[in-house]
């Protein structure tokens, strides 16, 4: 999933461990956002839930940051586009 911020979130969903991965640009593409930098960029993170994820819309993530068990509620700048990947296994 491609965002108007330029970030890349790679979603791996599998029944009983799915994860989210923020990759981020180092400049935005569009000036309308800024890029932030995040706790665990880069990081394959737990996956909770997942609120929404359509193009034209910000995506909202649940997730475990902490990895404690305690929700972290993640919005993104809308999403540009969905792009599925096959898992190469």
């Amino acid at each position: 999933m491609h965002t108007a911020a330029g970030t890349t979130y790679r979603l791996d969903i599998r029944p009983h461990d799915s994860t989210l991965t923020r990759l981020p640009v180092s400049d935005s593409p569009n000036e309308d956002y800024d890029q932030a930098v995040l706790r665990k960029d880069g990081q394959a993170l737990p996956l909770l839930g997942i609120v929404r994820a359509a193009v034209g819309a910000s995506a909202e993530f649940w997730i475990d940051v902490r990895r404690d068990g305690i929700p972290t509620f993640r919005t993104t700048t809308p999403v540009l586009s969905l792009n599925r990947e096959e898992d190469p296994s």
